[in-house]
């Protein structure tokens, strides 16, 4: 007799495939994620950040999944049964770094954006270090997610595996690093700064960011960063030196 597994919600997880799932989103997210947006359009030293699928927005869509297993796999992810998970991947350790939709959605980006602790240390224990670097079906890596989030005890889950996630680079080349800055949690950029290895960033990059941490008014961080590197004292582009935003910001109160 085949075994049914449901998920939190009492739907069957293996069997037909669910149609036209919808989610709706909170006000909270939007409102974020529409800052973002009008944040990124500004103008600004450093290219502009690309907007990152939420798991609203993955929820919304109709799902296209692979298997059985792999929708199921989805499914337990996206509502937080852990259990199921667990349950999932005992049968089929694959699961935890396989695409599990057509979109190319990962259980671990997925878990990541959903800040679902419990579920991204079950999956980071069954994937090597490089696995936690791969991209989903958006071109983002897991720590992409996390990075947005805010959420510092998922990233360290993933960073503690692999310590280079902080520069694994997206679909744009933009770092979990310059995503957290440009979103302006300082507490995640002075994790990343603690505890990632950072040998591969350019200086060009550096000055990046150390642009937008002053932009972002994270002081604090824009003098650890500068002092880092004295190079990056005397860098410029069309606007000038880090100086010169300082001092903008200071006098007109220009935090763009």
């Amino acid at each position: 007799m085949k075994r049914i597994l449901t998920s939190r919600s009492g739907r069957e997880m293996y069997g037909p495939k669910w149609q036209n799932m919808e989610s709706s989103t909170s006000s909270e997210n939007k409102d974020d994620d529409d800052a973002l947006h009008s944040a990124s359009t500004q103008t600004t030293t450093a290219p502009p950040l690309p907007l990152t699928p939420t798991p609203q927005g993955i929820s919304r869509r109709r799902i296209n999944c692979l298997s059985n297993s792999h929708e199921s796999m989805y499914r337990a992810t996206l509502e937080g049964d852990c259990v199921a998970v667990e349950m999932l991947l005992e049968g089929d350790p694959k699961l935890a770094s396989d695409e599990i939709s057509e979109e190319g959605d990962r259980a671990l980006h997925v878990a990541a954006a959903i800040k679902h602790k419990q579920i991204v240390r079950k999956l980071v224990e069954k994937l090597s270090a490089s696995e936690l670097a791969l991209l989903d079906g958006h071109g983002y890596t897991a720590c992409c997610y996390a990075a947005l989030s805010g959420t510092v005890d998922i990233v360290d889950l993933m960073m503690r595996k692999n310590s280079s996630l902080a520069t694994a680079r997206d679909w744009e080349n933009t770092t979990p690093l310059y995503k957290a800055a440009f979103r302006g949690n300082a507490k995640m950029v002075s994790y990343f700064l603690g505890s990632a290895k950072l040998e591969d960033l350019s200086i060009e990059e550096w000055f990046d960011l150390l642009l937008v941490t002053i932009r972002r008014e994270m002081y604090d961080v824009a003098l650890k960063i500068s002092g880092s590197n004295e190079q990056l004292a005397t860098m410029r582009n069309d606007e000038g030196t880090a100086l010169h935003l300082l001092a903008k910001q200071s006098l007109f109160g220009d935090s763009n």
